[in-house]
């Protein structure tokens, strides 16, 4: 999971536990898109995003 988000955080400038939490729960929403009924784009409104 770390390996996967360094992309994603390398232009940061700084990383935060929120920041970690957002790129994996964007992780987690992409990776389970495909066994859903919901859109990631609905998901990502459920979380606050």
């Amino acid at each position: 999971m770390i390996i996967k988000t360094m992309p994603a955080l390398r232009n940061k400038n700084s990383i935060n536990p929120v920041g970690l939490y957002r790129e994996y729960t964007n992780i987690w929403i992409e990776r389970n898109d495909w066994c859903s009924q919901m859109t990631s784009e609905g998901k990502k409104s459920l979380c606050g995003k």
